[in-house]
């Protein structure tokens, strides 16, 4: 890895670290210090993803899934460690707080400009070379899934590259803009949750389906370089189809003014079209609480409907809160 400036260069060979390899942010660790923004420079990124990398190291457990699924994804900034999801709690940045399980990404490894990740696995000395394998990512990965390509299959499958654009990139910044709700910020209920209805609860087991699948054919006798074109192609294609398949578990109406008729509550509500497809809800979930709701807040299930319209002929006394969740 060479750091350049204008009229020198540093060379740093991971050989001749004591840990094995190099980590590098957006900063040279040559140039002299002109006072920079540390965060801003990327200081924090370094080191957290320097601290993953060594702690896979030693464990033995640095393989490409754990660098998009620990490194590549990680949300820790300095101030705010959002581990395990969701967070539970307000991110209080020091001039402002924000929203329920709401987290920053502005210093963090993910940030919320993210766009494609590139993670090349080589070869030992006595292998072929063309058995190197390119884990590769295009679009943000709050929404996206890594899958195998090999530079001797020839081409790129369509769904990374084409002359209409890139499909996988497209769905996945379509997905981030779901889970970003404040500017530099990700909702962390949107990404997993205890229900299981969050983005990651859907393209993480997904994403090891088709990593393990990629390794059972690298590591068969099936494995044969006439194969690797159409096996990422295929594979590619999953991942696109899945993504696009995907529809956020619920969305979430507001019923202003509840109609009271003698003890019940009549709660009636428009069909909402999925804001990423043209499919009418199959069905809604009826909740209720005696607080208002907060995002990650569930309060009471009170039934599953087919239709817009539920009547409560049991409400709290002191009055009560509905939340209704359309189910794709």
């Amino acid at each position: 890895m060479f750091e350049a400036g204008r009229r020198e260069y540093t060379r740093f060979d991971a050989v001749d670290t004591d840990e094995g390899f190099i980590i590098r942010s957006n900063f040279a660790y040559t140039g002299g210090d002109s006072g920079r923004d540390a965060d801003s420079y990327g200081l924090h990124r370094h080191d957290r993803a320097w601290m993953l990398w060594k702690e896979a190291l030693d464990d033995g457990n640095l393989t490409p899934l754990f660098i998009y699924r620990q490194v590549v994804r990680d949300l820790t900034s300095r101030d705010c460690n959002p581990l395990p999801l969701p967070f539970d709690g307000y991110y209080d940045s020091g001039w402002e707080t924000w929203p329920y399980g709401h987290v920053p990404q502005t210093n963090s490894i993910n940030r919320s400009s993210t766009q494609s990740v590139f993670v090349g696995q080589g070869v030992a000395e006595d292998e072929r070379p063309d058995d190197a394998v390119i884990w590769a990512m295009v679009g943000s990965p709050l929404g996206c899934i890594f899958t195998p390509l090999w530079v001797s299959a020839g081409s790129v499958p369509k769904q990374y590259d084409a002359d209409d654009g890139s499909r996988l990139c497209d769905r996945a910044d379509e997905i981030r803009d779901w889970t970003q709700e404040e500017r530099f910020g990700v909702n962390s209920w949107r990404l997993t949750n205890p229900d299981g209805t969050g983005i990651y609860d859907f393209i993480l087991p997904l994403e090891t389906y088709l990593y393990n699948k990629a390794q059972r054919f690298i590591n068969s006798r099936r494995f044969n370089h006439d194969l690797l074109l159409s096996f990422q192609n295929e594979l590619a294609q999953q991942a696109a189809d899945s993504l696009d398949a995907w529809r956020p578990f619920y969305h979430v109406t507001e019923q202003f003014e509840a109609i009271l008729d003698d003890n019940n509550v009549i709660l009636i509500w428009e069909s909402e079209d999925d804001r990423f497809g043209d499919r009418s809800p199959r069905g809604y979930y009826v909740y209720r609480s005696s607080q208002p709701f907060r995002e990650g807040d569930r309060g009471e299930r009170l039934t599953y409907i087919e239709g817009t319209r539920f009547v409560d002929d049991n409400p709290f006394p002191s009055g009560s809160f509905y939340r209704v969740e359309a189910v794709f």
